[in-house]
């Protein structure tokens, strides 16, 4: 069996949220163990039949579904999940471009991955801050295979706004019980921490790498999402406090987004000056 939609990322944007709403509905199975498999992105070269075991234990009457972040960057993804599954419904919730990029460089430095100044950062780490942003180009390619009315472009201003609203919007394009209330939906989900140890830390994020490359999902997923691990890596979380973009920083991402902002304000038919 294969999924009959996914949530495309890109990361940083709701997606955990998204998910933990979605893996709540009973009418909503979930691929199995982890929130996403990277199937279309990474393990293509698994076949089709290692993705169809996410998949397996979901009973037919049952909407499948996955979220996986990584799929809307990747330029391959698109051809790939169109050879396999050409009718799939897709999800994406879009966020303000400098938000998104200061954000996923806050974790990546929280993490132990990111040991240096955002300035130099998004040079030496440009594929995980600017061009997993560059939304235009990503969603043009998705176009490319799949008709208007198979994607559902969201936007993180509005999932702020009005929550209910916003997973309403999700349950009906994916056809499902719309009036389901997920107790997730007023829940603060994944919320920044600092780790206590980054040494610790970076020894952790080696071993669920290894646990996922090896196949070993379940432990994998069991250590993800183990409140007991969480209290042993991360403190208190991350307040107001921490440090902010300086303005040399916004004057290069709004160079670098200015087109793609356009493109996907003239793409989806919304004012997005405020993202400028």
């Amino acid at each position: 069996m294969l999924p009959d939609f996914m949530v495309i990322g890109p990361a940083k944007a709701g997606s955990r949220w998204i998910y933990e709403c979605l893996r709540e509905h009973p009418s909503i199975c979930l691929a199995k163990n982890v929130k996403g498999t990277r199937f279309f992105e990474k393990y293509y070269h698994k076949g089709i039949g290692w993705y169809e075991s996410f998949f397996e234990t979901c009973d037919n009457t049952l909407v499948r579904g996955e979220v996986d972040e990584t799929y809307i960057s990747c330029p391959e993804a698109p051809g790939r999940i169109h050879q396999h599954i050409p009718d799939i419904k897709m999800i994406t919730c879009l966020r303000n471009p400098m938000e998104r990029t200061f954000s996923a460089y806050l974790y990546f430095h929280r993490m132990g991955i990111i040991n240096e100044p955002f300035e130099t950062a998004l040079d030496h780490f440009r594929k995980i801050l600017i061009s997993d942003t560059l939304y235009y180009d990503h969603l043009t390619n998705y176009l490319k295979y799949f008709p208007a009315e198979n994607i559902l472009i969201l936007l993180f201003d509005d999932l702020k706004k009005n929550p209910d609203r916003f997973i309403k919007n999700i349950y009906h394009f994916i056809g499902v019980d719309e009036t389901f209330k997920p107790a997730a939906i007023n829940k603060k989900i994944n919320v920044a921490k600092a780790p206590r140890s980054r040494i610790i830390n970076k020894l952790a994020i080696k071993t669920s790498l290894l646990l996922r490359k090896w196949d070993l999902l379940w432990p994998y997923y069991k250590a993800r999402n183990s409140r007991f691990l969480q209290k042993i890596l991360f403190s208190k979380e991350v307040g107001d406090d921490y440090p902010s973009m300086s303005e040399v920083s916004i004057l290069r991402l709004q160079d670098e987004y200015g087109n793609q902002i356009k493109g996907v304000s003239e793409l989806i038919g919304k004012d997005l000056t405020h993202w400028e």
